[in-house]
């Protein structure tokens, strides 16, 4: 029996070996195609990762060998030659005194198909993995992909931000038209009263020129982001933010004129939202619930050639429109001022809006 058992485990691991370096070619012509040479690896290869890689292969192919009796007997005698081991193998088991031992030419019967039924087996257990690992696989590559994709967006956001920030300091804008659109040019430039009203910059502490740094004021970023969810498909061409290098020249909040005190950054306080009913985000409906609501964080409002104030100013009453007759229309866009002091900028309490 010992020797029939290891002509079996011999055939096994001859079959697991034909597998495995069939693999390994493939492997190597493959490495080749990335920029290795053909059948260099990109790890030094020993005894000792080979055996390890090629152990699997053996275990799988001796396991495919040992299947020829069952093969043999579900096939019902139909593997020529094996009948002489069944015979033997009975007649060990029965205990009878004298067995007629298979010859040479039986051993090599048991030894083929040995090696046929082990290579069969490896090649199905491999064909079975690789599906399985292949879809795994790809599952992985894109959820990767889809990292990369979200890590390269981040960073270009942070770049973005961090060329408008030089622009601005250096008096170049052609990268800030991200926060500025040509169009908003000279956007609040003539609403000298809620510019320049003492009472309106009561508890707020001035940024001094040259403007060193900037960030947007928290509110706005919130109203932004609750514009963005009720309207994710609207047009963004007229969305502004920072000022453009004409900005600088007037009295404008979209300069970051207000001063963080904790952070020692300027802030800008007002945010342009574009125009665009057919987006869902028709800023006639936004103006018409900002007057409604009266938030209190607002400063004032510009739209459609009127502009709204939430304080009084020179008789005219809070949350009334007047007439705006600016060179920019705000026809396309809304104005939106904050307040400056900290606790009205920064406050992240969620608005009451309608854009619909």
């Amino acid at each position: 029996m010992i020797s029939i058992i290891l002509t079996l485990v011999l055939a096994g691991i001859i079959a697991g070996s034909i597998q495995y370096y069939l693999v390994k070619g493939v492997i190597q012509d493959t490495s080749a195609a990335t920029g290795l040479a053909e059948g260099e690896t990109d790890q030094p290869i020993t005894w000792k990762t080979t055996l390890k890689e090629i152990f699997p292969y053996w275990v799988i192919g001796i396991a495919g060998a040992f299947l020829t009796p069952l093969i043999h007997e579900i096939a019902s005698g139909g593997l020529m030659g094996i009948d002489v081991f069944k015979k033997y193998a009975a007649c060990i088991f029965k205990g009878e005194p004298k067995c007629n031992k298979p010859d040479s030419w039986n051993y090599m019967v048991l030894f083929g198909y040995g090696i046929v039924f082990g290579y069969s087996c490896v090649r199905l257990i491999k064909s079975i993995s690789s599906l399985i690992i292949g879809k795994f696989s790809a599952q992985s590559v894109r959820f990767k992909e889809s990292l990369m994709q979200k890590d390269f967006e981040l960073k270009m956001s942070i770049q973005n931000e961090h060329f408008a920030r030089l622009n601005f300091l250096n008096g170049n804008f052609s990268e800030d038209q991200i926060n500025q659109p040509e169009e908003n040019f000279g956007d609040d430039e003539i609403a000298y009263q809620e510019l320049s009203d003492s009472s309106l910059k009561g508890g707020c502490e001035v940024n001094p020129k040259p403007w060193k740094d900037w960030r947007e004021a928290e509110s706005l970023k919130v109203l932004l982001q609750l514009i963005n969810t009720l309207s994710p498909s609207r047009n963004k061409s007229s969305d502004g933010k920072v000022g453009d290098l004409a900005h600088q020249n007037t009295d404008s909040d979209h300069n970051p004129w207000v001063l963080d005190m904790e952070k020692n950054i300027g802030v800008v306080t007002a945010f342009d939202f574009t125009h665009d009913p057919a987006g869902k985000c028709d800023c006639q409906k936004l103006a018409d619930s900002l007057q409604r609501n009266k938030d209190p964080r607002i400063k004032y409002v510009i739209w459609n050639k009127k502009i709204m104030n939430s304080s009084s100013i020179n008789g005219s009453e809070a949350w009334t429109w007047r007439s705006y007759s600016g060179k920019n229309p705000h026809n396309k866009h809304i104005h939106i001022s904050v307040k400056c002091d900290k606790a009205s900028y920064d406050s992240r309490s969620v608005w009451n809006i309608s854009l619909v």
